[in-house]
């Protein structure tokens, strides 16, 4: 399987350390596609009603619950990054962290998939698109194995998966605790700053 996956990695990695427009373009999707994904959680948090923030609750657990085994993974079995081998050629600096399973595509993945199974099917096929992507550009620039990819969308599923579950359990007093604490460290705040100007 490792063979088979730095064979995948040299298909896709770039050609060579150069920059043209096609590094351009992985750059931009390899570093700043992700942050789509908080703003949009934001956006349906204050914007929607109880059933939609209750969702986004869901999605934001799916996210946390996916990155802890994704450190944990990271722990106890820590993979190399391509260019630490080495391997290929590496278009960005990236830390040494451990590359299995890549937390970019972990972020992309869940979201998409949690959408899926909240049956938002519109909004999983645009970001699983856009995850899909991410995983093309942090492979072309060289800090990721297709595996580290694949590897993100398996942990993806499962986070998602055991999101809804504890929403189901713990769900109802979850979003009025995370009401509380939207209201005391955000609404009264704004209101405060909002009379401050208007008196």
């Amino acid at each position: 399987m490792n063979a088979i996956d730095q064979q995948l990695f040299l298909m896709i990695n770039a050609s060579s350390d150069e920059w043209g427009v096609m590094a351009a373009i992985a750059f931009v999707a390899a570093k700043v596609v992700i942050y789509l994904i908080p703003l949009h959680l934001i956006m349906i948090w204050t914007l929607g009603d109880r059933s939609v923030r209750r969702q986004a609750l869901i999605l934001f657990a799916a996210l946390v619950i996916g990155l802890v085994i994704s450190y944990l993974i990271g722990r106890i079995v820590p993979t190399q990054r391509p260019y630490l081998i080495p391997i290929g050629h590496a278009l960005v600096e990236h830390r040494s962290s451990p590359s299995f399973p890549s937390n970019h595509g972990l972020i992309m993945f869940t979201y998409a998939i949690t959408m899926a199974m909240l049956a938002h099917w519109r909004h999983a096929l645009v970001i699983g698109a856009a995850g899909l992507t991410v995983a093309w550009a942090r492979i072309y620039v060289g800090v990721h194995f297709p595996l580290d990819m694949i590897g993100a969308a398996l942990l993806g599923t499962l986070a998602g998966w055991l999101a809804i579950r504890l929403d189901r359990v713990f769900g109802a007093r979850a979003l009025r605790f995370a009401d509380l604490v939207y209201d005391a460290f955000v609404l009264r705040p704004m209101r405060s700053l909002a009379q401050r100007f208007t008196s």
